[in-house]
């Protein structure tokens, strides 16, 4: 199987958290936006804590947000890092995720949202979807 493939990038993670929109959802989801995060040194627990109380009422149970993830990198630490946390929204189909993208409106980041930038810097957002392979 590898020799079909050709790895560009590795890394070793660890789920901090995941949230489900109800009990049907099973993460991973069909197709997630993973979100590459750089929390600067020394305030791991400040952005665990900040990203945790954005969905401390959990998702919206009409939304076509299935779950929210975030984890952490374990392999590699220091400031050269390109990303050393990430997030994750799920959705059920690409449908469903250009749907909810489509209908974001413009804003401007609350006083909350601006402490968060301070501690963190978003890298990039990639669309991606589940594969399973088999053997």
């Amino acid at each position: 199987v590898r020799g079909k493939r050709e790895l560009v990038a590795e890394a070793m993670f660890v789920t901090v958290t995941d949230i489900k929109r109800d009990n049907k959802v099973n993460l991973p989801d069909d197709v997630g936006v993973v979100n590459w995060m750089k929390v600067k040194e020394g305030k791991f627990k400040t952005y665990e804590s900040m990203e945790k109380s954005l969905y401390s009422k959990g998702l919206n149970k009409n939304g076509l947000r299935t779950g929210w993830s975030l984890g952490k990198r374990i392999d590699k630490y220091g400031v050269d890092l390109y990303w050393n946390y990430f997030t994750v929204d799920w959705f059920a189909s690409y449908t469903d995720y250009v749907k909810s993208a489509a209908n974001t409106p413009a804003w401007d980041a609350d006083k909350g949202y601006q402490s968060m930038m301070a501690v963190r810097d978003l890298r990039e957002s990639v669309v991606i979807r589940k594969v399973i392979m088999l053997d």
